[in-house]
């Protein structure tokens, strides 16, 4: 949402406050009045005079109240007014924010730092504090200097504020047989982006890390106790300019339907043959969007899924082509990721969009034996958009 929309959303928001709680002085001040004359006019028993003459502290009691609350929404609405006659900020808003783990940090479940950065631990749920960031839109670039085990790093989810963020980048790939895994090289940067709205200023701003599970180096025979995570090494906090990347990471909360619980490391579709996904919303142009699949009921589900953005049919293609043997001999070696390009104007934009997956058939695990009786399709577990230019305008 711009700036200019979120201030007039918050001046309509304070207007209608202001309204009602008019409404309510005007009718308790009429509550008081009436009561002040049955006082004065109407002759009354001791007992009822005193019940009377409670009942009339309470409601003036209520009217200081409605007052105050009054007097708080009519200084809201100026201040209102005067951050909307305030020149917009520009896009780039503040200066870099560098946390360095080797030294500590402001936050919360970390271990002392050490030679290369800190070990996030002993708990699942790791948190940086950062400094207040004025509105716009910022890139985090975080480097790992090491990892407990590989599906840690791929299954690590962050938040800023509440807001899921979704990590991109990174040279390395993950497989489930180990002996066709890309070694991790360290350190490993990843980077996310979110957005800095009018509603977060003032907020004490703070980056969540959640980690899939823990492990200790005396499990593998060292005298190391610790329940550890991942290493950090560094975070960087920028204003970005340039291309835009959004994602959506369907191991956190999603907006769309027919989708089941997420899980480990993504979220299945079913029960029924049509899934919708909420993606956020871009600018006109040029993109790329990728879906990283996890997971499929089986090959011929994945294969004849057919997928539409904003109502306009896209072709897959896999990213890393597999050769002859793979094809033949491992069929069924995920994650694989999947990407198309395609092009959107100013109308299918002006709004969150809308990816729809279309699947063939759907398969339970109860058909195999399992005890698992869901209707299931894919198992995703995340969907990104790159921009990758403007759109052509032709001739004029």
């Amino acid at each position: 949402m711009s700036r200019e929309a979120e201030v007039s959303q918050l001046k309509k928001q304070l207007t209608d406050q202001l309204a009602a709680s008019q409404k309510a002085l005007v009718s308790r001040e009429a509550e008081v009045s009436q009561l002040k004359k049955q006082l004065v006019l109407t002759e009354q028993k001791p007992a009822q005079q005193q019940d009377l003459q409670q009942e009339n502290e309470l409601l003036l009691l209520q009217l200081h109240q409605v007052q105050e609350e009054l007097e708080r929404y009519f200084l809201k609405y100026q201040d209102s007014k005067k951050h909307e006659s305030l020149p917009l900020p520009s896009r780039v808003v503040s200066e870099d924010v560098f946390v360095d783990f080797k030294k500590p940090v402001s936050g919360v479940n970390w271990y002392p730092p050490e030679v290369d950065g800190a070990w996030a631990g002993p708990g699942a749920v790791s948190k940086i504090e950062l400094p207040e960031l004025a509105v716009g839109e910022y890139q985090v670039e975080v480097e790992l200097v090491d990892a407990m085990a590989p599906e840690i790093i791929r299954n690590l989810s962050a938040r800023f504020n509440g807001t899921s963020l979704f990590f991109f980048g990174g040279d390395y790939q993950y497989s489930d047989d180990i002996r066709h895994a890309k070694k991790i090289k360290y350190p490993l940067v990843l980077k996310t982006t979110f957005k800095v709205g009018v509603s977060d200023v003032g907020r004490t701003a703070s980056l969540r890390f959640d980690f899939p599970r823990l492990i200790s180096p005396a499990s593998r025979g060292s005298d190391d106790q610790r329940m550890l995570a991942i290493r950090f090494g560094s975070l960087r906090i920028r204003p970005v300019v340039g291309a835009e990347i959004v994602g959506i990471d369907l191991k956190n909360p999603i907006q769309g339907c027919n989708w089941y619980e997420a899980e480990a490391d993504g979220r299945w579709a079913g029960p029924e043959k049509t899934s919708t996904l909420h993606l956020p919303a871009v600018k006109p142009g040029k993109y790329r969007i990728a879906i990283d699949v996890v997971d499929a009921i089986s090959p011929d589900v994945l294969a004849g899924t057919s997928y539409k953005l904003a109502g306009m049919p896209l072709k897959f293609t896999e990213q890393a082509p597999r050769g002859l043997f793979d094809r033949l001999f491992r069929p069924k070696r995920y994650p694989r990721t999947f990407v198309a390009e395609v092009a959107l104007n100013t109308e299918q934009t002006r709004q969150h969009l809308a990816l729809d997956f279309f699947f063939p058939k759907l398969l339970s695990p109860a058909s195999k034996g399992s005890d698992d009786h869901r209707m299931l399709a894919l198992r995703i577990a995340n969907v990104t958009l790159q921009s990758v230019g403007k759109i052509d305008q032709g001739c004029r």
